[in-house]
Order: structure tokens, then C-alpha cells, then sequence
């Protein structure tokens, strides 16, 4: 990482160590400009005030982060009043609720208001997933979008995601509400449970649009949580969910980039290489980042083979058209309860993509045609160290 990008990190990491930032020159412009990408200007903003005033920005800058920390603590409260209303909704329609994600691990940051949040995610088991859809339209909520897993809408100008079923990389949380306490109709992970449901979403997103530093920092805070860390446990859950590898890589970088109370598993001091392509991955967004929003290069890197040329190009849009039968079932319930209905499925897929996300079919196709090569390999091997 370049210098910018370094005091960056040391920003968050004093941050999440309660710990007064260098008394160093920062280039406020280009630390603005990464904050705002990964939505964590409002932490920087909180971070300044603890500089001596020649170090603190001026100008507009100062304004863009002073403006950045209002908003962020107005959205937060703004937030939890949404969440009231959704948990009123789901004791009075009687359904099983959980919230997870950054609504839930803002309560472990050293200041939960200044965690942003761009929606608000709720799981709900499979067979109330139905009865849902139709209680929300019911309700008449804003701006109702319904796919065969998930239901989104606004409460008052506010994102919320309702997910049948765990949200997640691999099927570890399948049954999720038998790992659970419950309290009438809401339901929590424990704090293992809640740091492992972390993980195995940035391992989600690592294969499709890529993750951003913000998950690194719950991933920190889920494990400050914890008292009496028990690291062999976490190891055990990890191993038993089927990523053991890359949630070891994730812990490491965390160790590395905000001292988390954790093992070093990889020893990046001496792969040079390696915490490059990590770096690269978290904090610029790689080809299929976080911020590019790159799907297409997610369908290159399934398609390449050590190269990309115009055949792995045609593979990548085919295999965006016509996925593996097994993932058009889930997407598709009633093929999976019913094979014979498979190539109906596949019919359906198709005119989904064409007819519900069309600008999003045809973006993804530009991703997959115009992707840079090098880009897209690189992240290719980052997916292989991480064994994802």
C-alpha cells in the first residue's frame, strides 16, 4: 500500500484501539477520498479531533468530514428507530426474526453510532419466507422489490433486506435458529456465532463483488467482543463451515492491519506478494471489488484457466446464462422439490435476467468483455490462496 493508504489503516486501527493517532502529516484529500469509498468517514472524522489543530484538515475537506461524522450519527439513531418498527412488524405478524450483520455488530464498536449501515439485514426461516412476502405487501411498505430469496423494501427512506436463510458462504448456518437464543419472536447468535457469521459473509463476497476494510473492522470488534477469546473454538467452527483457510487469512490481516487479539496464521512480513494481493483486495476493490461492483470479472475468473482470451470471455457470459443446475434449484424452489421442473427453471432464469434485471444482465456482460486481464487473474489468485 502507498503512504495515503497506510495512514488510513492506522487511522482505524487507532480507532479500534482507543488509541491517539500518529502526529504526522496526512494528505486529507486522498484519506477523504478511501474513507468515503468504504463509508467509514464519519470514524475518521472522530479520529481528527484528536490531532493538534496544525495536523487537522481545513477547508472543504474539514467540512466534508465534519458533515460526514453529522450524518453518520443521524442515520444510526435513524436506523434503530427502523428497527423498533421491524421488530413491531414481526411480533405482531408472529414470525421469526434475526437480525444480523452491521445493524447487530454496530453494538460491539467502541462507538456503535459512527458504524455505518446501508441497509438493515433480518433472516427469516424458509417456510415463513412465503407468508413474509405476502404480509409485506400487505403493509404497503416503499419501494418493495421480491426475488425467490429475498424481499427488500424502505421504511422511512430506510434499506431493509429480509433473506430467507442465512445470508452466507457454505451451508454451516443452514439451520441458524437452532443455534440461536430466542426471545419471543427475535432470535440471536452468540458472540462466536455472530464473528463467524461475519466471516463467512466476507468469504461471499470475496467471490462475487469483493469486501471492503469496514468487514475487517467487525471482524475486529466481533472478536474484542468476546471475553476470554477461545481462539481453538472459533478455529473448530471455521473448519466444520468449510473455509478454515481463508477465515485464517482474514483474522491474519486483521492482526496485521489492527493488532486484533488474535494468531498470526500467515507470516506476511516474509510473502511480500501475498499481503499485496490482500491489500489490493480490501482497501482498492481488485477488479470484482467492493466498489466497482465488477459481477462480470466473478464469472472471468470461473471461466479462466492461467489466461483471458475471447473464448474464456464466451465461457464467462454462458456460464452467467446457464449456471450450474444445482444453483438454478435454489434460486428456483420448486425445481428443487421438483427435478423434472429444472428446464423450466432455466426458462424462468432466462427471462428474469432479461425482463427483472435487464440493465443489470447487460452491465454484467460489459464487465465480462471489457475487464482487464491482469486484474482479473490477480484476483483469480487471491480467490486460490484464500482456497475459496
Amino acid at each position: 500500500m502507498n503512504k495515503n493508504s497506510r495512514d488510513f489503516i492506522n487511522l482505524i486501527s487507532c480507532f479500534l484501539n482507543n488509541k491517539t493517532p500518529e502526529n504526522v502529516e496526512y494528505n486529507w484529500e486522498q484519506i477523504y477520498k478511501l474513507a468515503n469509498m468504504h463509508d467509514v468517514s464519519g470514524i475518521i472524522a472522530n479520529e481528527i479531533k484528536l490531532l493538534p489543530p496544525k495536523l487537522q484538515p481545513f477547508g472543504k475537506i474539514k467540512s466534508y468530514f465534519n458533515q460526514s461524522l453529522g450524518l453518520t450519527v443521524h442515520a444510526y439513531y435513524c436506523r434503530c428507530s427502523v428497527k423498533e418498527k421491524l421488530c413491531y412488524f414481526f411480533n405482531k405478524t408472529q414470525i421469526d426474526y434475526l437480525f444480523v450483520k452491521g445493524c447487530e455488530v454496530c453494538a460491539f464498536y467502541p462507538q456503535p453510532e459512527l458504524r455505518t449501515s446501508g441497509d438493515i439485514d433480518v433472516v427469516v426461516r424458509n417456510e415463513d419466507y412465503d407468508k413474509l412476502v405476502k404480509l409485506v405487501n400487505a403493509e404497503n411498505f416503499d419501494d418493495i422489490k421480491i426475488t425467490p430469496t429475498t424481499v427488500s423494501f424502505k421504511i422511512d427512506d430506510f434499506e431493509v433486506e429480509i433473506h430467507k436463510g442465512a445470508d452466507v458462504h457454505t451451508n454451516y448456518f443452514s439451520s441458524i435458529f437452532d443455534m440461536c437464543e430466542k426471545s419471543g419472536y427475535e432470535y440471536k447468535l452468540d458472540n462466536y456465532g455472530a464473528l463467524l457469521y461475519v466471516l463467512l459473509h466476507i468469504a461471499k463476497h470475496l467471490k462475487s463483488y469483493g469486501a471492503g476494510v469496514r468487514m475487517l473492522m467487525d471482524v475486529d470488534v466481533c472478536v474484542r467482543s468476546i471475553d476470554d477469546f477461545d481462539e481453538q473454538k472459533l478455529m473448530n467452527m471455521c473448519k466444520n463451515s468449510g473455509v478454515l483457510k481463508c477465515c485464517q487469512m482474514i483474522l491474519s490481516l486483521c492482526n496485521f492491519w489492527f493488532d486484533t487479539p488474535v494468531r498470526q496464521y500467515m507470516d506476511f512480513t516474509e510473502n511480500q506478494s501475498l499481503i499485496t494481493l490482500l491489500e489490493n483486495c480490501f482497501v482498492y476493490g481488485g477488479t470484482f471489488g467492493f466498489y466497482n461492483k465488477n459481477v462480470g470479472s466473478y464469472y472471468l475468473i470461473k471461466s479462466a484457466n492461467g489466461k483471458i482470451g475471447v473464448k474464456e470471455r464466451i465461457k464467462a457470459v454462458l456460464i452467467l446464462v446457464f449456471p450450474k443446475w444445482d444453483i438454478v434449484r435454489k434460486e428456483y424452489k420448486y425445481s428443487e422439490k421438483h427435478n423434472y421442473l429444472t428446464p423450466i427453471a432455466y426458462i424462468n432464469r432466462l427471462f428474469d435476467g432479461i425482463f427483472r434485471r435487464g440493465k443489470h444482465s447487460i452491465s454484467t456482460v460489459k464487465q465480462i468483455m471489457s475487464s482487464s486481464d491482469e486484474s482479473v487473474l490477480n484476483d483469480a489468485q487471491v480467490l486460490k490462496e484464500l482456497e475459496l
